[in-house]
């Protein structure tokens, strides 16, 4: 399901100065092939946010909704979330090439429908539930240990490479509840 994936290129890699836990963000983009949705291919944008602990948090959005609140949220209705999917792990792979400690996270943001104006709930969300199929098949046990919260919809995945993982977990739950204080403790 998420074996074809889109050429990328890695387009910035800036140094963050003085916010708590966050290091460094590292820019990526690629194109989608033109479909019956799209007469073009649309260029997608990924930020790969690099915090303590070697934890990279992969975010990805349609450059044209660059500027909007909701460019996590809002679906295109493009119906290319497979190799979307398959890029980003794509990228992920790239990245432990480079850190062999690095560890990954995610949080399946809810989706929003402007059409309707519909607004799905954080729980179990529809992105959480596709992302966390793709990083099982993905990264598997003998290398990664998992740790998913539903109630929220994000996961982790630890690199075994690491020692100290009950260490590294804990750090990035206080990390999470710093970052994004809205989700439940």
């Amino acid at each position: 399901m998420f074996d074809g994936s889109y050429h990328f290129q890695k387009v910035d890699d800036q140094i963050s100065h003085g916010k708590k836990y966050f290091e460094r963000l590292i820019t990526f983009k690629f194109k989608t092939d033109p479909s019956q949705f799209a007469r073009r291919g649309r260029i997608y944008i990924v930020e790969v946010e690099k915090y303590t602990n070697n934890i990279y948090v992969i975010k990805y959005y349609p450059k044209y909704l660059k500027g909007s609140s909701k460019r996590f949220n809002i679906l295109t209705g493009e119906h290319r979330c497979s190799r979307i999917v398959a890029t980003c792990l794509k990228i992920m792979l790239y990245l432990l090439k480079k850190d062999k400690f690095a560890n990954f996270g995610f949080l399946g943001s809810t989706s929003y429908d402007p059409v309707n104006r519909i607004k799905e709930n954080r729980r179990n969300t529809k992105r959480f539930r596709i992302y966390r199929r793709a990083i099982e098949n993905t990264f598997g046990e003998k290398q990664f240990s998992h740790f998913e919260d539903i109630n929220n919809s994000t996961y982790l995945v630890l690199n075994n490479n690491n020692d100290g993982h009950e260490d590294i977990s804990e750090s990035a739950n206080k990390m999470f509840e710093y970052l994004f204080p809205d989700l439940e403790p």
